[in-house]
């Protein structure tokens, strides 16, 4: 059988589209995972177990999804998160480090610096609080 270019430019665009729209959907349930799990002990082996992929092909496609290997993008989203703690709230440091699962306090602050540009304590210092 023979296509006509159309026809095979139109049926390769509906499938790109639907592998597309898939991958994004698969990269937010990964997300939503990785923020219900901070505090836990997360691991390559576990995400990508949990998502049934084998360990590299899951490396690929997180590179592919976050431009970053998997564990630093949840690195990025413990970091963010930590940002919303210090901006939003009273909490002292050591307890948002437990909460988004970096436990050592000292080692939190290295890759929150490395990753925000300043320590824990100068961004709460220069963020703006907003009244609930």
């Amino acid at each position: 059988m023979y296509y006509t270019f159309y026809e095979y430019t139109s049926y390769y665009l509906s499938h790109a589209e639907y592998l597309f729209l898939n991958q994004n959907k698969l990269a937010i349930l990964i997300d939503n995972y990785i923020l219900e799990h901070l505090k836990d002990n997360l691991n390559i082996n576990q995400l990508s177990t949990k998502f049934n992929f084998h360990r590299t092909t899951f490396c690929n496609l997180s590179k592919k999804f976050y431009g970053v290997g998997i564990m630093q993008h949840v690195r990025q989203l413990r970091i963010q998160k930590a940002k919303q703690y210090l901006s939003d709230t009273d909490l002292h440091i050591y307890e948002i480090a437990e909460l988004v699962g970096i436990p050592d306090y000292n080692y939190f602050t290295k890759i929150f610096k490395k990753e925000a540009n300043c320590t824990p304590k100068e961004f709460r210092e220069n963020s703006i609080k907003l009244p609930l």
